[in-house]
């Protein structure tokens, strides 16, 4: 609603909020994705068979991984749900762990 944020104060103040939370999310999600990329695979090397790389699933299967981001995703979903409640209500709200990027 870019056109609504010169009306109401309030809903700028959610729309920046909302627009900060996806974002922190995206980055979240992101870092997470790669350091369990990087923990769930280990090269080794074989010498033996002039350097062939055989990557083994370490700790963590594709299964895991998928159930994380569907946790994650219900997560954002209820955090969302919650906002446009308190919103309705008239009341600010603010998403937890956002980092501020639009003021």
């Amino acid at each position: 609603m870019q056109t609504q944020k010169n009306r109401s104060s309030f809903l700028d103040k959610h729309g920046k909020e909302a627009v900060n939370f996806n974002i922190s999310f995206s980055i979240y999600l992101l870092i997470l994705s790669a350091s369990l990329t990087s923990l769930s695979f280990t090269r080794s090397f074989n010498i033996l068979k002039n350097t062939h790389i055989n990557l083994q699933l370490y700790n963590h299967n594709l299964f895991e991984i998928v159930s994380l981001a569907g946790i994650l995703g219900l997560i954002k979903i209820a955090l969302i749900i919650i906002a446009a409640m308190k919103a309705n209500e008239g009341e600010p709200y603010q998403y937890p762990f956002t980092i501020n990027f639009i003021k």
